[in-house]
C-alpha cells in the first residue's frame, strides 16, 4: 500500500476488516489489522486486541451462515476512518447472544469509527442498531403467526391461541359479530371446549402480503349436543399483523352449516 496516500491506506484497512474478517470469515486477518492492545469503548468487556474482534465475528457468522456486511458510506483522514454499514443474516445456526436460532432474517445498520496508528487499528467505536436486529429476530413473521393460529386451534390450546392477539385487537366474526379487546376474547373462548365436541380448521390456501394474510380453510366440527349433525364449512379469514400480534381479523362463511351450534347456544 506504499503507493497509496495515508487516507487511502486507512480506507483499505476498514475494507479488509469488513470483507476479509466479517464477510469471508478469515479471522486471523484480525491479528494483522489490530494492535495487541486495541480496545473499543463501545464494548469494554470484550478482550483487548484481535481476540475481541474474532470473538464477535465468529459468533455472528456461526449464528448466521449467510451473514453479510456491505459498506454504504466511508470517509477518512490520516488518523481515522468512519463507515456506515448494512448487515444482514438469517439466524439458522448457533446462539446469538441469548437468542436461539429462529430461522428469521434480519437487516440492520451500524456506524463504525476506527482510529489508526502506524497502519493498525488501535481503538474503535461502533453504534449498532441492535434494537432493529433483535426485534426482527424475535418477532414472529406473518406466516408464523398464521400457522400458529391454526396449529393452536386444532390442538384445542385456546390459551396459546388467544396469546396470538394484541391486547387491543378487533375482530369481525361471522357468528359472533364485532369483538374488541383480548380479555373479551379470552372470556368467550373459555366456553369453547364445552360447546364443541370436535373442532378442526384446516387451511387450504394461504396468501401472505407483508403484514396481511388471507386464508381459505375448511372447518369440520361437532356441536356437543348434536353429535349426529356434523358441521362442514368453507371459511375465509383475513388477518392484519402488527409487531408479531394479530391486530385485526375478519372471517367470512356461510352460516347455514353452523345451525347445530347456533341451536345449541339458543341463537338459531
Amino acid at each position: 500500500m506504499a503507493s497509496l496516500s495515508k487516507v487511502e491506506q486507512n480506507k483499505v484497512i476498514m475494507w479488509r476488516m469488513i470483507d476479509e474478517i466479517w464477510n469471508q470469515g478469515k479471522f486471523d486477518v484480525a491479528d494483522e489489522l489490530f494492535t495487541s492492545d486495541h480496545w473499543s469503548p463501545s464494548a469494554p468487556d470484550l478482550p483487548k486486541g484481535a481476540a475481541g474482534v474474532k470473538m464477535l465475528a465468529q459468533m455472528f457468522r456461526a449464528a448466521m451462515p449467510d451473514y453479510r456486511m456491505t459498506v454504504d458510506l466511508m470517509f477518512a483522514d490520516e488518523k481515522q476512518v468512519v463507515g456506515r454499514f448494512t448487515q444482514s443474516g438469517t439466524h439458522t445456526g448457533g446462539d446469538l447472544m441469548t437468542m436461539k436460532a429462529s430461522g428469521r432474517k434480519a437487516t440492520w445498520t451500524e456506524i463504525g469509527v476506527l482510529q489508526i496508528e502506524n497502519g493498525k487499528i488501535v481503538k474503535s467505536w461502533y453504534e449498532v442498531d441492535m434494537l432493529a436486529m433483535i426485534k426482527q429476530l424475535t418477532t414472529p413473521s406473518t406466516r408464523e403467526i398464521v400457522d400458529l393460529y391454526y396449529k393452536h386451534a386444532n390442538a384445542g390450546d385456546w390459551d396459546k391461541w388467544c396469546d396470538l392477539f394484541a391486547d387491543d385487537y378487533a375482530m369481525d366474526e361471522q357468528l359472533g359479530g364485532h369483538i374488541e379487546g383480548l380479555e373479551t376474547l379470552r372470556g368467550m373462548m373459555k366456553g369453547f371446549p364445552d360447546v364443541y365436541a370436535k373442532f378442526q380448521n384446516v387451511p387450504r390456501q394461504i396468501i401472505i402480503e407483508g403484514t396481511q394474510a388471507a386464508v381459505v380453510s375448511h372447518i369440520s366440527a361437532l356441536a356437543s349436543k348434536f353429535m349426529d349433525r356434523p358441521i362442514e364449512a368453507e371459511v375465509t379469514n383475513y388477518f392484519r399483523i402488527e409487531d408479531g400480534k394479530i391486530k385485526y381479523m375478519a372471517n367470512f362463511h356461510d352460516s347455514r352449516p353452523f345451525k347445530p351450534f347456533l341451536e345449541q347456544i339458543g341463537a338459531a
